[in-house]
């Protein structure tokens, strides 16, 4: 029910045939897999991961140009100003002056294969990208030392990153940071993959990063045996949609990686 076009053929149900012609893809033998369809729920909480939109937090009233200036701040990062989510990895255009900013969430590659990343900001930003899904693991992939105009992914070798392994359908933990001072901010995040050129990340291939501890699969605020045991329920359990609360590493696969996280935590609480 979550095809758009089979959702469609249902509501034409009551003026003909009373069964959906068709979903949007083929559907027989030798069919390749089904496009992950944006499923978000009021509760705010689904097995993607509230796929479509990323998001960005914002710190006014930061003096400086550096990214070092917005994360040496005493509200950073638990207090910022405020918060919304973004259809795609490029911030507002001369929004004001003196404030920094963080988005922050997962990025999900349609297929196997070699990225490239490309990033443009007015005045200084960081792209970050980890090789799974735990912020942890992040390391920089490209930078602007100084300032661009929107878009312009040229002006300094550090705007492009190296060729970057990602693998389909797996979560990658992605987070970007920007200082701007005085002038006509911008943020803009591009990457080229296998199968198509540069362009700005789309939200459908991005969600929000979200507030949970780390294996704390019944949200009592603390890791310890009953989320033990509702870890264990879905041990080997081998499927891409499976949400970062419960795909702690984001590889599609509950196995001892996933346990190595969630041991990591024991006994934590916030």
């Amino acid at each position: 029910m979550h095809d758009p076009i089979y959702r469609i053929d249902v509501s034409s149900m009551t003026v003909g045939y009373r069964v959906p012609a068709h979903p949007s893809f083929f559907m027989g033998e030798g069919m390749s897999p089904p496009p992950v369809p944006n499923i978000v729920l009021v509760d705010g909480i689904n097995s993607f991961s509230d796929r479509g939109m990323i998001l960005r937090e914002w710190w006014e009233g930061l003096s400086g140009n550096t990214v070092s200036d917005l994360t040496s701040s005493v509200n950073y990062p638990e207090h910022p100003t405020g918060r919304q989510y973004l259809t795609r990895l490029e911030g507002p255009i001369n929004r004001t002056d003196n404030y920094g900013a963080r988005i922050s969430g997962y990025l999900y590659p349609s297929t196997t294969g070699q990225y490239v990343f490309w990033i443009a900001s007015d005045d200084n930003s960081e792209l970050w990208i980890s090789s799974d899904a735990l912020p942890v693991h992040a390391s920089l992939a490209a930078s602007v030392p100084g300032s661009t105009s929107l878009r312009q992914w040229d002006k300094y070798p550090q705007q492009q990153s190296v060729p970057v392994s990602l693998i389909a359908r797996h979560k990658y933990f992605i987070e970007v940071l920007h200082k701007e001072s005085s002038g006509s901010d911008n943020l803009s995040v591009a990457w080229q993959g296998p199968d198509f050129t540069r362009k700005i990340i789309d939200g459908f291939d991005l969600s929000g990063r979200l507030y949970f501890q780390l294996g704390d699969r019944n949200d009592d605020r603390s890791v310890d045996l009953s989320d033990i045991i509702l870890f264990s329920g879905d041990w080997l359990v081998n499927d891409c949609s499976l949400s970062v609360i419960i795909d702690l590493n984001g590889d599609c696969t509950i196995n001892l990686s996933d346990f190595e996280v969630l041991a990591g935590q024991w006994l934590v609480t916030p």
